[in-house]
């Protein structure tokens, strides 16, 4: 074993590749106006370190043209230190092997087939991938694409761009704002997705399996979906528009205070259950493809449509900040033979004593109630047509 240090004059370079096939690489900034090297080889040959200056470029490398791809090559522990001022874009490879990054402006990229990733205090745009092993990138400036085949990802504080695709690991994504109006999307194939605190214009959340949970979130649209897990959302969609489905488990939306929305809510085989306030309009309606349809709605128009669906689980509509206790409204599934579709509308503004469905009086003030909801809005004519139909058959 044996270690080795260099130095290189800043000015000379605009790009560091640094590349190694086993071994962790550590890039930290510092000051001065030199780039300094200190490698650890695990060998005593001191000619299995490579480092070239040529246009500008500094390569550091393994003595085989294979790079970082080289088999069966011995461990060399590299960790440079790159001036904090300095205009270098840095790209750091290793084969097997874990990387650190703290405070480098110019970080490009970070490839690892196996080790974890480390990422701090950076501002630019940065990809990270990974074949196996956990990814956490914090205080980061600038849009960021992390793709891992099996491990945890973690972010926070970062302002930009977000794309996330894992195929096995859970997703924690804290304090995120995004700049300008990408779209941005958070996958995995097996996993947890928690995003707590976010802000964008457009996100896609989807996982095969796994529980997605949004908190104070504010999305202006939202496309969300997962085949096995719950899924909750608490926040503002901003006038636009939310979609979420799954195939199995619970969807739970709990919209901010100064939210306006639309929501239909539909399940095959569960529950739907509102905590807001008010209820109004309401008559078992026909046959529906779904076991129970609701529709709730918020506030004056412009008004958000949020969309929730799931093939077997509950779904639970609340104001954001109130808990789960006691329910307002709690409309039981009607039995499969009825196959009844049921609508409401709430309004927060005014607030009265809620009421369930079956208490709503004669044909003639449902039809009045119905006839009040389509002036102000809250449904659409088909639905308000239907509504009066059931009124005729009934």
């Amino acid at each position: 074993m044996m270690e080795i240090e260099r130095s290189f004059n800043v000015a000379e370079i605009r790009q560091v590749d640094l590349g190694m096939a086993l071994g962790d690489l550590s890039v930290k900034a510092g000051g001065g106006d030199q780039i300094g090297l200190r490698a650890r080889l695990h060998s005593d040959d001191e000619s299995e370190l490579v480092t070239i200056v040529a246009d500008g470029v500094l390569t550091v490398k393994n003595r085989s043209d294979n790079g970082w791809l080289m088999r069966n090559a011995n461990r060399i522990d590299v960790a440079l230190t790159i001036p904090r001022d300095a205009a270098v874009v840095v790209t750091a490879k290793t084969g097997l092997g874990d990387v650190n990054v703290e405070g480098v402006p110019g970080l490009r990229e970070i490839l690892t087939g196996k080790g974890d990733v480390r990422a701090v205090g950076g501002s630019s745009a940065l990809t990270i991938k990974t074949g196996k092993g956990d990814v956490a990138v914090r205080t980061w400036r600038g849009d960021l694409h992390v793709t891992t085949g099996k491990g945890d990802v973690a972010v926070s504080d970062l302002a930009g761009g977000l794309q996330m695709i894992t195929g096995a690991g859970d997703t924690t994504v804290e304090r995120w704002q995004a700049n300008g109006g990408a779209d941005h999307e958070i996958k995995t194939g097996s996993g947890d997705v928690t995003l707590r605190q976010g802000q964008a214009q457009s996100l896609e959340v989807t996982t095969g399996r796994g529980d997605c949970t949004l908190q104070q979130v504010a999305l202006r649209s939202l496309q969300g979906k997962t085949g096995y897990g719950d899924f909750a959302i608490e926040g503002d969609p901003l006038g636009g528009q939310w979609e979420v489905r799954t195939g199995k488990g619970d969807l739970a939306l709990a919209l901010s205070a100064t939210a306006a929305a639309r929501v239909e809510a539909a399940t095959r085989h569960g529950n739907v259950r509102s905590e807001l306030p008010q209820v109004k309009v309401a008559r078992p309606g026909p046959v529906s493809q779904h076991g129970l349809r609701t529709i709730v709605v918020i506030g004056d128009e412009p008004r958000a449509e949020i969309r929730l669906e799931t093939n077997k689980g509950d779904i639970s509509v609340r104001a954001a900040g109130v808990p789960s206790t006691a329910l307002a409204v709690a409309l039981e599934r009607q039995p499969a033979a009825m196959g009844a579709e049921t609508l409401y509308a709430v309004r927060v503004e005014q607030p009265v004593q809620p009421m369930l469905v079956a208490e709503i009086g004669s044909d003639k003030r449902s039809a009045l109630t119905i006839l009040e909801s389509l002036a102000r809005g809250e449904i659409n004519v088909d639905e308000a047509e239907t509504l009066l139909r059931s009124l005729e058959d009934a």
